[in-house]
Parts: C-alpha cells; sequence; structure tokens
C-alpha cells in the first residue's frame, strides 16, 4: 500500500514537472511569458537612459529616487518609512493622495537593510510610474487585449518587469 502511494506521488511530481519549469511559469505560457517581459525589459532600459540623460553631469552614484522625482514633475513624492517586521512579505507601497491625485506616498519598510531600502523606493516609484506612463499603459492595454494569461501570471509579469525596472535604474550600464 505505502509503495502504490508512492509511487502515485512521484507520478503526480514527474507530471508537475513536465508542465512547468524550476521558474514556475507553466510550460503553455512560458514562450509568451518571456517574450514580454523581454519587451518591458527593453522598453525600461530605454525609460531609464532617457532619465539620466537629463540629470546632465554625470549621475551620483549610488542612485535613489532624485532623478526619478525630477522627471516627474507635476507630482510631489513623499517616502515615508515604516516599522514593519523583518519577516513581513511586503517591503513598500504606494497610494495616491484621494483629495490631490498629484501627491503621492511611497511607502517602505525602514526596518530593512539601507540598499534594500533605497532599492523598494525606486521599485514602487517604477509602480507608480506604470499608472501614468503612457507606454506602459499601452504595453499593458496590448498585454490585455491581445493575449490570454491567467491573472496571477500577469501580475508575476508586471512585478518582475519592475524589479528589472529597479535594477537597471539602480545599476545602469
Amino acid at each position: 500500500m505505502q509503495n502504490t502511494l508512492k509511487n502515485r506521488i512521484n507520478r503526480r511530481v514527474i507530471s508537475t514537472r513536465q508542465k512547468t519549469y524550476s521558474d514556475g511559469i507553466p510550460r503553455a505560457y512560458r514562450a509568451i511569458y518571456y517574450s514580454l517581459l523581454n519587451e518591458l525589459v527593453d522598453y525600461y532600459k530605454k525609460f531609464v537612459k532617457d532619465i539620466l540623460s537629463r540629470c546632465g553631469n554625470s549621475p551620483i552614484f549610488p542612485l535613489d529616487t532624485k532623478y526619478l522625482c525630477e522627471y516627474l514633475t507635476g507630482y510631489q513624492i513623499r517616502y515615508i518609512g515604516f516599522m514593519g517586521p523583518d519577516n513581513a512579505k511586503i517591503d513598500g507601497f504606494w497610494e495616491a493622495d484621494e483629495d490631490d491625485p498629484c501627491n503621492i506616498a511611497i511607502y517602505f519598510n525602514s526596518n530593512r537593510p539601507t540598499t534594500r531600502q533605497r532599492s523598494t523606493k525606486v521599485h514602487e516609484t517604477f509602480h507608480f510610474i506604470q499608472s501614468i506612463d503612457p507606454g506602459f499603459q499601452s504595453f499593458f492595454d496590448k498585454l490585455l487585449n491581445q493575449y490570454i494569461l491567467p491573472t496571477q501570471l500577469v501580475e508575476r509579469l508586471l512585478e518582475k518587469a519592475t524589479e528589472k525596472a529597479a535594477a537597471i535604474y539602480l545599476m545602469p550600464n
């Protein structure tokens, strides 16, 4: 009996492995997921290059949110730390003021190391930019209208693209 159960479990594990890869992307969506991710990464490389080209002289490293805030003319960006637990699954989030949508608060877990706080600030600023950027909005419309991806995969794609955008900004080549 135990051997039969073990065989059934092994078959299910093998079946699951055949349907997904180590990155957790189901086989049926893998090609389109990475194609869309690469498209977003290319977009963000150009976007960051444009932001940094506006800073005149060489940017000052390590980069922080200064150049992003300068790029976002007409918006007041405030960075507000919160005391999250060390094991919190959330490092940050952003929200617009209901009375003045140009007043943006970006919250970050101030219990994290300074480098992680900087990364979170940039990451959340990019999430805000996604909400107002016509190029990203166009991409998102295309994503919703042309592709049939599970909601979780769309969320994962956008989160992964935002992680990469923050990395491109913080470590431009």
